[in-house]
């Protein structure tokens, strides 16, 4: 079982949970877990869009001049 199938199940388990009880019983459950997942992606997110992005930006606009 490699690492993106692992994934894909623990997403499939949340979806299951979701349906189940609603975003309630998602929290009581997995609460943990949902925060982390959303703090990671907000990290990611941001991180490209804030720093990643506009140092390449900058780096080819300061050789254009």
């Amino acid at each position: 079982m490699n690492f993106f199938s692992k994934i894909n199940n623990v997403f499939d388990e949340l979806k299951k949970i979701y349906k189940e009880g609603g975003i309630r019983l998602l929290f009581k459950k997995k609460g943990f877990l949902i925060v982390l997942i959303i703090f990671f992606y907000y990290l990611i997110r941001d991180g490209f869009l804030y720093i990643i992005l506009p140092f390449f930006v900058f780096k080819n606009l300061t050789g254009c001049f």
